[in-house]
C-alpha cells in the first residue's frame, strides 16, 4: 500500500469489510424477496423465480459469511473484496434479471426501480473498491497520500449512498412479504429493524 499511511490503511479495511457485510445484506434480502415472488402467479412466458434460485442465494450468502469469517480471522481485510466472486455475481445478475421481470407483471413498478438502483450500486462500488490498487501484487506504482485520501473519501461516498438504496429496498421487500396486519405486523417490524441495523453505520 505504497504512499498510504495508517489512518488510511484502517479506512481501507474498514469500507472493504463494511462492503463485504453490505453485500451480504443485499443476497439476504433478495432471497427473502423470493417467498413474495413464488407466491404470485406469473404468465408462462416470464422466466420467474423459483424454489431453486432461493436455494442458490441461501447457498451463497452462506458462503460469503463463511469467507468474509475466514478472511477477518486471518486479518486478510483486503481479500474480502473477493467475498462476492465471478461466478457469484454473475448468478445474482441473472436472478436480480429474473425478479425484474416478474415484479414487471406483478406491475410492482417502485420495487423494480429500487433493486435496480440497489444492484447497479452494488456493482459499481464493488468494481470501484477491487480496482484499489492493494493486495494479490496490485501495487506496481506509487500512489501519494494525498491521492489515497481522494480514492478513499469517494469509495465511502459510494458506499453511503448505495447503503440507502440498500435499506429502502430491504423495507420495501419486506412490506410485500410481510402485510402489516395481523400476527404478521410484529414478524415485519423486527424485518424493518433488522434492515436498518444490519448495514453498519458510518
Amino acid at each position: 500500500m505504497s504512499g498510504m499511511k495508517s489512518p488510511e490503511k484502517a479506512q481501507l479495511h474498514h469500507l472493504i469489510v463494511q462492503h463485504a457485510v453490505d453485500s451480504i445484506m443485499l443476497i439476504w434480502t433478495m432471497s427473502f424477496l423470493c417467498f413474495y415472488l413464488e407466491s404470485l402467479p406469473m404468465p408462462e412466458q416470464v422466466d420467474a423465480v423459483s424454489q431453486t434460485d432461493r436455494d442458490q442465494l441461501v447457498e451463497w450468502l452462506e458462503a460469503a459469511k463463511k469467507q468474509l469469517h475466514d478472511r477477518l480471522a486471518d486479518s486478510q481485510c483486503v481479500d474480502c473484496r473477493s467475498v462476492i466472486d465471478r461466478s457469484m455475481l454473475q448468478g445474482l445478475s441473472r436472478i436480480k434479471d429474473k425478479m425484474q421481470a416478474q415484479l414487471h407483471a406483478a406491475k410492482e413498478t417502485r420495487l423494480i426501480n429500487q433493486l435496480s438502483n440497489c444492484y447497479n450500486g452494488f456493482v459499481h462500488t464493488l468494481q470501484f473498491l477491487r480496482k484499489l490498487p492493494v493486495g494479490n501484487g496490485q501495487v506496481s506504482y506509487e500512489i501519494p497520500a494525498h491521492q489515497w485520501k481522494v480514492l478513499l473519501h469517494e469509495q465511502e461516498l459510494m458506499n453511503s449512498n448505495w447503503k440507502v438504496q440498500l435499506k429502502r429496498f430491504g423495507i420495501m421487500s419486506a412490506k410485500l412479504v410481510a402485510p402489516q396486519d395481523g400476527t404478521t405486523k410484529d414478524f415485519l417490524s423486527q424485518f424493518c429493524t433488522q434492515a436498518l441495523t444490519k448495514v453498519p453505520r458510518d
